[in-house]
């Protein structure tokens, strides 16, 4: 609508006009009007981009006021219903605990590839989204707009779920999203996730610390950290503990395609570190490291093609390593494995949760280079070059 208001008013033609019967001199004419027309266009873009918009909010402000640092809303929703591509929404340490309808806080709206919309916790994991147990939203967060980007927050105490993700090209980052599904039928069929994608594409999850989800007081291997099912998916330097079922469930209910696992950490979950299961295309596992899991990657009525998994490390994952081919189902995957190491990771201290490497580590320089991926957990640069350390810590 706005690109055709710009066009109409500086002469070009409608949509569906041709200009091929007109004289040189109008075709000229016509060139110039095209050429002016895109110069205006891309200042027009330009000053929207210097001119984005930053909403603070905070839990002493009043959505009556105009969202400026002195002045902040009350409400996250508030703030983001006057966003446009390329705005911000920074939230203020406190809880936050907002429904949209029968949603949770619902991230509806659309930013552009390179101008995303951002809600950004003022300060890493002060600004906590709670979702109080409430079974009327199911999930604390929906992003089921296209490119927003969701950074910092605590994401807890969803009845169902943390974040559940749709639309394209959204992104969760930095955050700890943990405490989520654990109460609810202990038979019901119906999982309780962390995170879960439910359909889309481009989605990115960067840099998370995703826990103890799931109903973990009864072993759910319906409950997991991820439960990822769209394609085009990134998955990179997380931290993935303690959860029911298995840390990242990869689910081809139609055909996960061209998914990247770079740089994880999976330990403690009570299934599997990544399990795949159904269609897979083109699914990429690298780098990545499984630490006392039921089992460390492997597949359960797996089908597809493409699935590469290189330069990952296991070590006490109760089942073994690699479970690939011998899940007791019909899985026909066609896989690729190579330069997979099973040893002790040397954590710093795994059991109180940190995941750094002692100089010693085996996963030191072992990880294959990844040029999607320059930093690690917490931004710090990976090494330039051919070689990464395996994990999420560089």
């Amino acid at each position: 609508m706005r690109r055709e208001k710009i066009s109409r008013r500086i002469g070009l033609p409608a949509a569906g006009e041709s200009d091929q019967t007109k004289e040189p001199a109008a075709n000229n004419r016509a060139i110039v009007k095209y050429a002016f027309g895109f110069c205006v266009l891309f200042v027009v873009l330009l000053i929207a981009r210097v001119d984005a918009a930053t909403y603070y909010v905070s839990t002493s402000g009043n959505d009556s006021n105009p969202g400026s640092p002195d002045q902040p809303f009350r409400n996250i929703l508030t703030a983001y219903g006057l966003t446009n591509p390329g705005d911000t929404v920074i939230v203020m340490p406190g809880s936050y605990s907002e429904t949209y309808n029968d949603y949770g806080l619902r991230l509806n709206r659309s930013g552009l590839p390179g101008s995303p919309i951002t809600v950004k916790s003022a300060e890493k994991w002060e600004a906590i989204l709670d979702g109080q147990t409430d079974y009327s939203h199911g999930y604390v967060v929906w992003m089921d707009g296209e490119h927003n980007v969701l950074e910092g927050f605590v994401v807890t105490n969803g009845s169902y779920g943390g974040i559940w993700m749709d639309g394209v090209g959204n992104v969760v980052l930095n955050n700890e999203v943990h405490h989520n599904g654990n109460d609810g039928d202990p038979e019901s069929p119906y999982g309780q996730n962390g995170i879960f994608s439910a359909a889309g594409m481009g989605h990115r999850y960067i840099g998370n610390y995703i826990h103890h989800n799931g109903r973990i007081q009864w072993d759910s291997n319906l409950d997991h950290g991820l439960y990822l099912c769209a394609d085009d998916e990134l998955i990179a330097n997380n931290i993935v503990t303690n959860n029911s079922g298995m840390g990242l469930q990869i689910a081809g209910h139609d055909t996960v395609a061209n998914m990247r696992v770079y740089n994880n950490v999976f330990a403690f979950n009570g299934g599997a570190g990544v399990l795949l299961w159904n269609g897979m295309r083109a699914v990429n596992i690298k780098n990545n490291i499984t630490y006392y899991n039921g089992f460390g990657i492997g597949t359960y009525g797996a089908h597809g093609w493409g699935v590469v998994v290189e330069n990952n490390l296991g070590f006490g994952d109760r089942q073994g390593f690699m479970n690939f081919g011998n899940d007791g189902t019909s899985s026909d995957l066609t896989y690729s494995l190579a330069n997979n190491i099973e040893a002790d990771p040397q954590f710093v201290n795994a059991r109180a949760e940190d995941f750094r490497l002692w100089s010693s580590s085996p996963a030191i320089n072992s990880g294959a280079y990844i040029s999607e991926i320059i930093s690690g957990y917490e931004d710090k640069s990976r090494t330039a070059g051919t070689s990464y350390d395996i994990g999420a810590y560089e």
